[in-house]
């Protein structure tokens, strides 16, 4: 198995060992709710594309030079809707200190976020409208 087979969030459950259970945000808006329902199914599938690609996690012991991948997409509106979805760059770093990107976000390769932004566009775009 390799990252493209995480083509869901209930794959990614199973590589991960967990059950597919969604966490309960009631308590929050609506907005919020779908907000943080999509992140948390998009930490997950990122958690298993980097489990099934040799346990990948990020580095940050001073002096590592380990390159660390994110998605950077650009959000640009069209007639239908308020806003579009376009990646803007995959970009990796190691010595610049960002509070932009959380952890869980991370990958260990640009073809992996290539491959997760086409594949998981819907989460990603949830992502980009709501924060």
């Amino acid at each position: 198995m390799n990252y493209k087979d995480i083509k869901s969030f209930g794959i990614a459950c199973k590589v991960l060992k967990r059950k597919p259970v969604l966490p309960n945000l009631t308590m929050l808006p609506k907005p919020l709710q779908k907000y943080y329902t999509d992140h948390y199914k998009l930490t997950t599938i990122i958690s298993a594309m980097n489990k099934v690609e040799g346990d990948w996690k990020p580095d940050y012991k001073e002096g590592n030079k380990q390159p660390k991948y994110f998605a950077w997409p650009r959000v640009k509106s069209d007639d239908k809707r308020k806003g579009g979805f376009a990646l803007s760059r995959a970009s990796y770093g190691y010595v610049l200190a960002n509070s932009l990107v959380g952890s869980r976000l991370l990958m260990g390769s640009s073809d992996m976020v290539y491959w997760a932004l086409d594949k998981h566009t819907k989460l990603y775009i949830t992502h980009a409208h709501t924060t």
